[in-house]
């Protein structure tokens, strides 16, 4: 069928409203079939601070810089002409000096100001001449030299982005006061609203002794107000020292002290997570291999906590730490997933790491985190944890080794922990990390490096098209390997904006494919769980809050519906679609491109068979090409790019290749990535790309921009791109084929297809006699398919049916309509065994079914 006539058709389908399609669609569901038990543990929670997920998010502190220490420099780096700079090392996976740093200009003083009335005169300066502790040495050093009667000095905090107070409710305020014997004033701590009006208040019977004295108390709100501010105010002349200046809610959540958010932890309760992940993530190796999370320095009073800056751009207290995290699974019922470091920094930051004979060091570490969980109190750090008031163990299940390590050095050492972790607590199971790619690739490469291995954990962040792509990834994976899959981080986070229902949809269609070979795939977390709407780390995140008020993203509610309706075992399903014509050919112009990356491109030629279509050196045929972007020049027989700045991109005027073979040489000079090979290129919004040495010079893959809306629709292929170094490539498009080379290997070879955005599933749930069926219809018409449902008992017609949509794929969840993409539910009575349903356009729709046996 030639192009036009495709075309002819599913235009008549679109405005005739796709009667066809829903003719000709049939989803099959057959109870004879053997059955996947579904796993038990597939929905958890992976938590990571980043974009204050925690740090004024989830733990319900509310003063930012509490103890004066978010100036202190990462752990191991040097201050050197104002920027923080690691150890000069080579990284553990390429061997290369990285010299990572970054510019260093926090204040001392950070969400701190200070302020007098009238004619009264004070300073403050943050020292480390009077230290509360060792774990807090810095405070605040009020000298007010002039306070006369109605005057007053006000030491005043911002919270995170301003502090939130509610009326009625109690606030819990403890601080560190040194106060000198020759101060005559009085003290109080107030809230006051961002008009300048009080809106609670206490005193503060201070102890004027010239040394360190703790003060416990509690101020009641008699105003609402959410941009306040909290306030120390002094009315006398005289010297004092302030420390850890800790407010929280009366109300946390299980009342819990140093506790967490109501609402926002009771957001991640309603997801009745399997396990929850802790503490990350990318912090867990740090900037440096100083600056990774220490577990131990996560506990006992929160005031003896040194806190770490976070590699995430501000810093982690600590205040939620490895004891508060395990009491908090035990509390909502999950189990503990603890991430270990393997004596290695985060890869994509410096990448030092530890010598072998150090290993050990980090062994024992694990083993103690395990202790302290799980251990008797017999044990040394078993006894820590009773003394802290748990003498039960915590409900630790998993350890992962290592997060997101690859190459023979994470390998090595990942044996060594297992070996010895195994053989001592039997019980928990083991996560391995795996390279990024996809299928059978990781699934050979981790069983080569692992001598065992109870989970593997594959990470992927993608475009909706991508997710679309790989619904059925796991179904390939053929035989199955010795370990089980942890989908440890996942998200559609490519042209979503913050996070749209199109993305959602995708993520559902995806989750299917996992719950369906869940006998592989025994678990999976969203990443990143949070972000504060005033800092954001990461593109797209499941849960938005500010100081007063959280929800979730269309995302979050696609995870509620999967965790809420888990069956117990999935039942055979088959889908029956038309085919969809392929509208996006190949014909079109070429480019050449560069992402964050300086490049030379030489010997371009475009060929059809044997007939050369176009041939350049570039010297004597400059003019034939057009910048779009970027600085291009001709520079030895070669156009160079000079900028490292997004997708700088030179284009071939005036001309129009359709099936051809597109051969080129490439150098990339400096950069993050490597070379973009455009070709069917409509225009800026509608083309196809190979991108080589992409996603920090990691992976190559095939992609798509269908109005302006870029998607990878190949698999990504781990690839390196060495500087200074020339690479033969050559790409050949004949629609709907594509492969592309380089230097003589096969690299990616894709063929294009289009297909309706539709995925059905069923299973069936034992706990309460009901057929669960997960229709995706991510596509603007309505589908109606016929609904076959054979060897699965007695169906009641009566049922429920739950449905996530919206009027637009593009729209999103906000503060002022947080509820606007959520489930709805309502009952149905026109179940059977051969029925039809009516599923809205952009939607996510599980229908329950009772079923007697």
């Amino acid at each position: 069928m030639n192009y036009l006539k495709r075309k002819l058709i599913i235009t008549a389908l679109v405005f005739s409203g796709f009667p066809l399609l829903n003719a000709q669609s049939v989803i099959k569901i057959d109870g004879s079939a053997p059955r996947t038990t579904v796993s038990s543990s597939l929905y958890g929670i992976f938590f990571e601070e980043i974009s204050h997920g925690g740090e004024g998010g989830l733990y319900a502190e509310m003063i930012r810089n509490r103890s004066f220490e978010d100036h202190v420099l990462p752990g191991g780096c040097k201050l050197v002409d104002s920027f923080a700079v690691a150890p000069s090392k080579p990284d553990y996976f390429t061997g290369k000096v990285k010299n990572w740093k970054r510019k260093w200009n926090i204040d001392p003083l950070e969400a701190w100001k200070l302020s007098v009335t009238g004619n009264a005169k004070a300073t403050v300066y943050v020292t480390d001449s009077v230290p509360l502790n060792e774990a807090t040495p810095h405070a605040a050093f009020i000298n007010m030299t002039s306070v006369k009667k109605g005057e007053e000095v006000d030491f005043a905090n911002s919270g995170f982005w301003g502090i939130g107070v509610e009326e009625g409710d109690n606030y819990n305020v403890r601080l560190f006061l040194n106060v000198s014997k020759s101060y005559k004033g009085t003290a109080f701590a107030r809230f006051v609203s961002d008009d300048g009006k009080v809106i609670g208040e206490a005193p503060i019977k201070l102890v004027k002794t010239g040394k360190w004295n703790e003060y416990k108390f509690q101020i009641p709100a008699v105003e609402t107000s959410h941009n306040a501010t909290f306030r120390l105010c002094f009315d006398a002349p005289g010297q004092i020292f302030v420390d850890f200046v800790s407010v929280f809610p009366e109300e946390t959540f299980k009342k819990r002290e140093n506790g967490l958010r109501a609402d926002v932890a009771q957001k991640l309760a309603d997801l009745k997570p399997a396990f929850i992940r802790w503490p990350g993530g990318c912090i867990v190796e740090g900037l440096t291999l100083e600056n990774r999370v220490r577990w131990k320095e996560t506990l006992g009073d929160p005031v003896t906590r040194k806190g770490q800056y976070d590699l995430w751009g501000y810093r982690n207290t600590y205040g939620w730490g490895y004891h508060e995290y395990l009491q908090f699974c035990e509390d909502i019922g999950a189990a503990g997933m603890y991430v270990c470091n393997v004596g290695i920094s985060c890869e994509f930051r410096n990448g030092d790491f530890c010598s072998d004979d150090s290993v050990k060091y980090f062994i024992h570490d694990a083993v103690d985190a395990i202790e302290y969980a799980i251990g008797d109190v017999s044990t040394t750090w078993g006894a820590k944890r009773a003394a802290a008031g748990h003498p039960a163990p915590f409900p630790l299940k998993y350890v992962e080794i290592g997060n997101e390590n690859r190459g023979p050095v994470y390998y090595k050492r990942y044996n060594q922990f297992y070996k010895v972790l195994k053989a001592r607590f039997p019980q928990i199971l083991f996560v391995l990390n795996t390279n990024f790619g996809e299928g059978k690739f990781i699934i050979d490469e981790a069983s080569k490096e692992a001598k065992k291995a109870d989970l593997a954990d594959l990470h992927w962040y993608e475009s909706p098209e991508w997710f679309f792509n790989h619904t059925a990834m796991f179904d390939s994976i053929k035989p199955r390997p010795d370990f089980k899959l942890y989908v440890g981080e996942y998200a559609c986070n490519k042209d979503v904006g913050a996070g749209n229902l199109y993305g959602a949809l995708s993520e559902a269609a995806f989750i299917m494919g996992m719950e369906r070979n869940s006998d592989l795939v025994s678990m999976t977390s969203y990443a990143p769980l949070f972000e504060n709407s005033s800092q954001r780390n990461w593109p797209v995140n499941l849960i938005w809050m500010n100081n007063n008020q959280v929800f979730g993203r269309s995302s979050y509610y696609v995870q509620k519906m999967f965790s809420e309706n888990r069956p117990s075992e999935i039942i055979k399903t088959s889908v029956s679609l038309p085919e969809k014509p392929v509208l996006a050919d190949f014909s079109g112009g070429i480019g050449l491109a560069t992402f964050n990356t300086s490049a030379e491109f030489k010997d371009i030629s475009v060929t059809s068979g044997n007939k050369e279509l176009y041939h350049s050196d570039f010297i004597n045929r400059a003019s034939d090409w057009n910048t779009v972007g970027g600085k291009w020049e001709i520079k030895d027989s070669a156009y160079k790019q000079s900028v490292l700045d997004p997708f700088q991109l030179l284009e071939l005027k005036d001309q129009n290749f359709s099936n051809c073979t597109i051969h080129l040489k490439a150098r990339k000079l400096e950069g993050k990535e490597g070379f973009i090979i455009v070709f069917g290129s409509k225009d800026l919004k509608n083309r196809y790309s190979i991108n080589i040495g992409g996603w920090s010079n990691a992976y190559s893959a095939f992609e798509r921009v269908e109005n302006g809306r870029s998607s990878t629709i190949s698999n990504t292929v781990l690839t390196h791109i060495d500087n200074n170094k020339w690479y033969d490539i050559k790409i050949v498009a004949n629609f709907p084929d594509v492969e592309c080379y380089v230097d003589g290997k096969l690299l990616i070879k894709h063929q294009v297809k289009d297909y309706y955005k539709q995925f059905a599933q069923a299973g069936y749930d034992a706990a309460t006699n009901e057929m669960v069926i997960k229709v995706v219809n991510a596509e603007p018409q309505q589908f109606t398919p016929q609904i076959s449902i054979a060897n699965v008992g007695e169906i009641s017609t009566e049922g429920e049916v739950i449905t996530l949509t919206s009027a637009s794929s593009r729209d999103e969840n906000s503060f002022s309509s947080p509820m606007k993409i959520s489930p709805v539910k309502q009952s149905f009575n026109g179940f059977s065994g051969n029925f039809s349903y009516t599923f809205k356009p952009w939607s996510f729709t599980i229908l329950r079914v009772k079923v007697k046996k």
